[in-house]
């Protein structure tokens, strides 16, 4: 099996290198593009998505804990929470909701879930959890749909609480 990625910015070839021991792939480099083979489906998917994941903005060592399979890479379309997808007003209003007063929303978004997100162009990366993968993706999601930040973070304590009730 075969995939192709085109590549937006450099990435180390040791970087390339550690991908290909840690998951046993071979990574093929070229001018504006890699290719990623594998016998194994799951492994090619996980290299795909250790590259996006620093395609996107994450550093090497955030990308390093996708090499475990309990954590994982998503990234949310802000233009998805744009009714007019003209509006660049909207667009910077909807990144300023997220990133929240001198990045406040984020940041407490992170500490509570535990994740690391990345906020560019038009969309949110984000790197969590297993286990806060969807909590964290519906924390953004409601923020877009604009939630106030006082809300989302009940949310968040609320669903975290519920998980330490069930232990």
């Amino acid at each position: 099996m075969k995939t192709e990625i085109f590549l937006q910015k450099e990435i180390d070839d040791k970087f390339l290198e550690e991908i290909e021991k840690n998951l046993d792939v071979k990574i093929y480099k070229d001018a504006n593009s890699l290719n990623i083979e594998s016998e194994d489906g799951y492994k090619l998917l996980k290299a795909k998505e250790i590259i996006d994941a620093y395609i996107f903005g994450f550093s090497e060592e955030e990308c390093r804990k996708l090499f475990n399979d309990n954590f994982r890479f998503q990234i949310i379309e802000i233009k998805n929470f744009i009714r007019n997808r003209n509006n660049r007003n909207r667009l910077k209003e909807l990144k300023g909701r997220v990133i929240g007063k001198e990045g406040k929303a984020k940041r407490n978004i992170e500490e509570l879930t535990k994740s690391k997100i990345i906020i560019k162009r038009n969309a949110i990366g984000i790197i969590s959890s297993e286990e806060n993968y969807d909590l964290v993706r519906r924390a953004i999601e409601l923020i877009l749909e604009g939630r106030m930040h006082s809300t989302v973070y009940s949310f968040i304590v609320r669903e975290l609480q519920k998980r330490k009730s069930l232990i």
